[in-house]
């Protein structure tokens, strides 16, 4: 039943925004167009919830890259190959850009420019927003070397991105179909594989997120 929400969980994060959306927020707008409760699922629909997100978060890292965005019209009914697939959909904008892009222009043009409040960080306890996506993590010893981050914590948005950056820099995605990443010693540390498909990365990251949280509990 819970997987059945996958779309509508979609559709709302595509129209949020995903720096300040947290998985709270999804769920109780799941329960507003539903008519109903999820006290019961709460868990398994706030894990599925950051799994979508997680995955959108990878789709948009992928597509930050500067080249000339790919058409979805063709006049050809020739089949594309699934490098053309990769690139059409990576390199699509995600509608919440496209809205916050529009929102903010229509502001600009209606409203005279205001004066920001600022707030100090430090005043908080913490640089960044806690809002559940962007809540640090305990990173287990292998993600912590792929990622190159001297802390042991990190969120996972920063987790995904900088894996990311590692898959870029060594070349690892392979040229036949961009989707499927091969693994170097360092990524198959934390995969455990040969190669792993972009689709499926963020569910085995988070298997390993999670056996490094049951550890930190039960030590």
């Amino acid at each position: 039943m819970v997987q059945e929400l996958k779309p509508a969980i979609r559709d709302i994060l595509k129209d949020s925004d995903m720096a300040t959306v947290s998985a709270k927020s999804v769920r109780k707008k799941l329960e507003a167009i539903n008519g109903c409760s999820y006290n019961d699922k709460k868990k398994e629909i706030d894990a599925l919830i950051i799994e979508i997100y997680e995955a959108m978060q990878a789709d948009e890292e992928e597509s930050s890259d500067d080249q000339p965005l790919v058409s979805q019209k063709s006049n050809s009914t020739k089949p594309r190959d699934k490098n053309e697939e990769y690139e059409a959909y990576v390199m699509k904008p995600s509608p919440a850009k496209r809205k916050a892009a529009s929102s903010k222009s229509k502001t600009d043009d209606a409203k005279p420019a205001k004066k920001k409040k600022t707030r100090n960080p430090s005043s908080t306890g913490r640089g960044a927003p806690n809002n559940g996506f962007m809540k640090p993590l305990k990173l287990s010893p292998a993600i912590q070397t792929l990622t190159r981050c001297e802390q042991d914590e990190l969120p996972r948005p920063t987790i995904v991105k900088r894996i990311w950056e590692y898959i870029k820099e060594k070349d690892l995605q392979d040229p036949s179909d961009r989707r499927s990443i091969f693994c170097d010693d360092t990524m198959k540390a934390v995969f455990k594989i040969d190669r792993v498909h972009m689709f499926t990365m963020n569910k085995i990251l988070n298997e390993e997120l999670k056996a490094v949280a049951d550890d930190q509990a039960a030590s």
